[in-house]
């Protein structure tokens, strides 16, 4: 479902993002849905693993983008987006059917805000997310999925 927003760090701040990730719970969840694909997770670090499954050209290549992944905050989910031009519907919808009907709950979002140039785009805090490219977010789309 598309939300509009009026910024960059509206819609990041609407992702409910805790302070701190846990790199350990992000590396489960991957494993987890990677296992329902028939994949291993490469890597032992949480950023070569997002890259590896989600980027285009991976595992599953859900997004064109660098992969983000941050922990909701006062719980045990998780989400995954990439800072995008066009949102990837069928794709994603796919993936949330998968991963739903092997029991993981999976729930996709597209957060829409204006466009702005590189350099003047928002970054979230260092702490609160981890990345596999650019921090800056700027193309007007934040795409992904909230898992647990």
């Amino acid at each position: 479902m598309q939300i509009k927003y009026d910024s960059a760090h509206e819609a990041f701040r609407s992702l409910s993002v805790a302070p701190k990730l846990s790199k350990r719970l992000a590396m489960k969840r991957c494993r987890a849905i990677a296992k329902v694909y028939g994949h291993k997770v490469v890597g032992c670090k949480i950023e070569t693993a997002i890259h590896h499954l989600f980027r285009k050209g991976g595992d599953l290549g859900l997004f064109h983008k660098s992969v983000r992944v941050a922990q909701v905050e006062n719980s045990a989910k998780v989400v995954f987006f990439s800072d995008v031009y066009h949102h990837e519907t069928d794709t994603l919808e796919a993936f949330e059917y998968n991963c739903r009907n092997a029991g993981i709950p999976v729930s996709c979002f597209e957060k829409v805000y204006p466009r702005c140039n590189f350099g003047d785009g928002f970054k979230a805090p260092i702490k609160a997310i981890a990345n596999s490219g650019y921090d800056e977010m700027y193309r007007g789309i934040l795409s992904g999925f909230v898992v647990g």
